[in-house]
């Protein structure tokens, strides 16, 4: 059985002596405050028929077979049809920083960590622990098989129980990250070109045109070091995948491989490309795709919405 997480709730009580009278600064504050509100609860349905839209049947220029591969490496890819769907993506082109993603005094990408994760991590049944353990001595190929359904031979029944638990797991810090706001992670992965494409230029524009949406179809490792995701991107074309997310969940303090740094996302992790920088200007010269989690692009839209519609 695999145990859920529920994370405890503070309540603050009021404060003594009562209400108190608000300044017209602040009483201006709290006026544009509500037109904000306002404003977003306008644009939350379009937002959520946007979210819950089904993927195109193809997009173009992606033939059946290179879509198969893309998917067998956990990639599902929505392609230019599906750039447009949030125009603040194109009102930041070209800057990263405009959403958060910033570089250190040696010009390398700065990722982020939340430290206070472990929490979460703390609170796990020793079964989802070990689970998380053997993800990161070696099980992570046959587990990632049981999440795509990849062919034969057989997925491994232990392995299979594994991967639900992680699985499980990341579902559950996903809804905890969220219900608890906490900030975006940002991490790197180094990602090999995939089988069935000879060339970097034509898998950027086919299935990273800035804006499109790019869903994790398995379960995903990622670094806070940028040494090791460089590592993981040692071959000629491969490229760094530069992710910003709340469900991004640090496991070093239960990794194998504690010198990894390594935080996983789960599957079905929706994503948009929010720049491209063939160069690698950040990323030691490696190419990069830097993608944020479709929920805060989506609140990023709503924000930028709302500030329009109070001016």
């Amino acid at each position: 059985m695999i145990t859920r997480y529920s994370p405890s709730v503070c309540r603050s009580s009021r404060e003594p002596g009562g209400p108190r009278r608000c300044s017209g600064h602040q009483r201006a504050r709290y006026q544009s405050s509500v037109a904000l509100v306002a404003a977003a609860e306008h644009d939350q349905d379009r937002l959520r028929a946007l979210l819950a839209a089904p993927p195109p049947p193809s997009p173009a220029g992606l033939d059946p077979r290179r879509r198969m591969e893309l998917r067998r490496c956990g990639i599902r890819a929505f392609g230019a049809e599906s750039a447009a769907d949030f125009p603040v993506i194109a009102e930041r082109a070209g800057d990263p920083e405009a959403w958060g993603f910033y570089t250190n005094r040696r010009g390398r990408i700065e990722t982020w960590q939340d430290h206070d994760a472990n929490d979460f991590l703390d609170d796990m049944p020793e079964a989802d622990r070990d689970a998380l353990t053997a993800y990161t001595a070696g099980w992570s190929p046959e587990m990632n098989r049981a999440v795509t359904g990849d062919e034969p031979p057989p997925v491994d029944p232990e392995a299979r129980e594994m991967a639900d638990r992680v699985v499980s797991v990341l579902t559950q810090f996903d809804e905890y990250a969220r219900a608890d706001r906490r900030p975006a992670a940002t991490v790197l992965r180094g990602v090999p070109m995939p089988p069935g494409w000879n060339d970097q230029r034509e898998l950027f524009d086919t299935v990273y045109p800035v804006g499109a949406r790019v869903d994790l179809g398995q379960i995903a490792s990622t670094s806070h070091n940028t040494a090791v995701a460089l590592e993981f991107a040692d071959e000629e074309q491969a490229y760094i995948m530069v992710i910003q997310s709340r469900a991004a969940l640090p496991i070093r303090s239960v990794s194998a491989n504690p010198a990894e740094d390594e935080s996983i996302l789960g599957p079905a992790q929706r994503l948009r490309v929010v720049h491209v920088d063939p160069q690698g200007h950040a990323t030691a010269g490696r190419p990069a795709v830097y993608l944020v989690a479709e929920d805060l692009v989506a609140a990023a839209q709503a924000r930028a919405g709302a500030v329009r519609a109070s001016a």
